[in-house]
């Protein structure tokens, strides 16, 4: 399904109920927003495409599976779920800028986390690299048993949950520094630091 929406696209759920799009959903303008008073879930099977921005800012759940390709985007409340192989797309061009969630050079998108982001999955699910801005106050975590690795300047100061898996802070072959963010950890699989940046003085 497609949505060229004059301005912004809003999915707003205020029940406890599932609104699901079982095949890819394209934005061709604005910002995908999910809003709403309900406890339910917006599904979008087989990744958002178009590069535009998202806000999650319900009371329920947006789970996302598929390869997701996705400009800056802003948990506000509820929860963002990157699910099973859900994942954010490797580098592209859009509009002249060059966006990374790789391991690359480049602007580093956003990544604004003050309700819960969630990276879950089972055996097989995939490993997760991006070079972003990561704050907030939430939480974070990774329930994957693969590698979550993120590079960049990280100022999240809410909790981070290791649930299993590795999570990494800054790539061992990259020279770009990498903060900790200032919050907690429950680390209950591996935590590795390679490039970190601590105020100026680097690790």
């Amino acid at each position: 399904v497609t949505f060229a929406p004059s301005g912004n696209f809003t999915i707003t759920n205020n029940s406890a109920s599932t609104i699901r799009f079982a095949n890819s959903a394209t934005l061709t303008a604005g910002t995908l927003i999910t809003d709403g008073t309900g406890t339910g879930t917006v599904q979008i099977d087989n990744g958002l495409k178009g590069w535009r921005p998202l806000t999650a800012q319900s009371l329920g759940r947006l789970t996302l599976t598929g390869t997701n390709e996705l400009d800056s985007f802003t948990v506000s409340s509820g929860t963002l779920e990157f699910r099973g192989n859900g994942s954010l797309t490797d580098s592209t061009t859009y509009l002249g800028n060059t966006l990374y969630w790789g391991q690359n050079w480049g602007t580093a998108p956003s990544i604004t986390a003050n309700g819960a982001l969630v990276f879950s999955g089972s055996a097989g699910a995939s490993s997760q690299a991006v070079r972003a801005t990561l704050s907030g106050t939430g939480s974070f975590v990774w329930d994957r048993p693969a590698m979550f690795t993120i590079t960049g300047n990280n100022n999240f100061t809410g909790l981070t949950t290791v649930s299993s898996g590795t999570f990494q802070v800054g790539a061992y072959s990259n020279s770009v520094a990498s903060s900790l963010g200032r919050g907690n950890y429950v680390n209950n699989g591996l935590i590795v630091v390679n490039t970190v940046k601590i105020g100026r003085a680097h690790v």
